[in-house]
């Protein structure tokens, strides 16, 4: 028995198909010709960034160096005050909440800031043609920036404590290569929900205030258990902060901290750039 097809049945919904798959492809293209153009504008993001972090300050007497006496004022209270029982009386402890501290306010700009990034930049968006990915990096920048203005506090959290680094400090330099590179992505990827949803601006700021106890910055992970110590193994700060502390405090960080970095940092790359691509078209609109 021969079953004829009719003409209008063949190839049916192969064109809907294709136009799909067309449109994928061009999406993808836009959004890596985006990155291409953003990286080629470094400067400009770099400027940006500082820009941002330092005008809140033009008017004030000490300038930005407000960003680090708020650093060393946090972390000396935080240790005088816990080092006799969360410290358990150890110099390091002043070290350990320094660089906690440090690297917290960091992973606040990328998620917080992160999650409003375009929505703060609406007027520029629609006004001036620079590339969506460049206001990602300049919340980078930001985030470099405190970093950076942070180092004279860390170096004195070391002489308050009497230590001396070692040469295991250098292993912290691609362990925030990593975190840089995990903040960019959560940036895109919140900062692309968020233009969509707005309420993922507010959920991060209550998540990040609820953070700032689940993550070990004030308490150290060997002296919990049960729920607690469960809460920080599943908590990606704690392995990323793990992976930059425990260099800087002379200890080399755990593997299975190096894993889990790792991977977060590949998902929330990926995860990231595919939203992005997927919404970039429409960013301009929501706004």
């Amino acid at each position: 028995m021969t079953m004829t097809i009719a003409p209008g049945q063949r190839g049916k919904g192969r064109p809907h198909t294709d136009s799909t798959a067309r449109m994928g492809m061009l999406q993808l293209q836009a959004a890596l010709d985006d990155v291409r153009q953003s990286l080629k504008r470094l400067r400009l993001a770099f400027y940006l960034g500082w820009r941002e972090s330092i005008l809140p300050y033009r008017a004030a007497r000490i300038g930005p160096f407000w960003m680090m006496l708020q650093t060393a004022l946090w972390a000396g209270a935080i240790g005088y005050f816990l080092a006799p029982s969360a410290g358990r009386g150890e110099p390091s402890y002043y070290v350990y909440v320094t660089v906690g501290i440090a690297l917290y306010s960091t992973f606040l700009i990328f998620i917080s800031e992160g999650a409003s990034v375009f929505v703060r930049e609406k007027n520029l968006i629609l006004n001036v043609p620079n590339p969506f990915l460049i206001y990602v990096l300049k919340i980078a920048a930001k985030a470099l920036i405190q970093v950076v203005m942070t180092i004279p506090i860390i170096i004195l959290s070391f002489l308050v404590a009497g230590l001396q680094p070692n040469g295991m400090i250098l292993l912290a330099i691609p362990a925030l290569v990593l975190l840089f590179l995990f903040g960019i992505g959560v940036t895109l990827t919140l900062g692309t929900l968020g233009v969509r949803f707005r309420d993922v601006i507010f959920a991060t700021q209550a998540a990040m205030r609820l953070m700032l106890f689940v993550t070990p910055i004030f308490w150290i992970v060997e002296q919990r258990h049960g729920a607690r110590r469960m809460l920080a193994e599943i908590n990606p700060l704690y392995h990323f902060i793990s992976i930059v502390r425990d260099p800087i405090m002379g200890k080399a960080a755990d593997m299975h901290h190096w894993n889990i970095a790792l991977a977060s940092t590949v998902m929330a790359l990926m995860l990231g750039f595919l939203l992005f691509a997927y919404y970039r078209g429409r960013i301009a609109i929501w706004l």
